[in-house]
């Protein structure tokens, strides 16, 4: 099944389907036809049923609605913007590397997004 909205990515990864390739099939769907409708439903929050990386992904469906809103000239929904979608330590980075140390350190509030774009960009 291919979802329609960011709200059916979190449903199937709940359900046990990749994450990754829910996302994916969204995306490829959603840049054949950019509309603010798909990012608008709140998905439920993945923190709760996947305790290992549920929230990094709740904080990459939210990081995931906010890009995708800036780059189509859509209104963000608010959703995206929840305190609880975000990270409060930097994922995927090893605690002695000098990345980490810049991103913990930083002034700039971070989100999963900033995190990932100097290993893969979303374009």
């Amino acid at each position: 099944m291919i979802p329609r909205t960011l709200a059916e990515v979190a449903e199937l990864a709940a359900r046990g389907e990749s994450f990754d390739l829910c996302l994916r099939n969204f995306l490829d769907a959603f840049f054949a036809q950019p509309a603010a409708g798909p990012l608008a439903a709140e998905p439920m929050r993945l923190s709760d049923t996947l305790p290992k990386f549920g929230d990094v992904e709740d904080a990459y469906l939210a990081a995931t609605a906010e890009w995708l809103a800036w780059k189509f000239n859509l209104k963000p929904p608010r959703w995206a913007f929840d305190a609880s979608r975000r990270l409060h330590r930097p994922h995927g980075l090893r605690p002695n590397c000098l990345r980490y140390e810049r991103c913990c350190y930083s002034k700039v509030q971070h989100r999963f997004v900033h995190e990932i774009s100097s290993s893969r960009r979303m374009h």
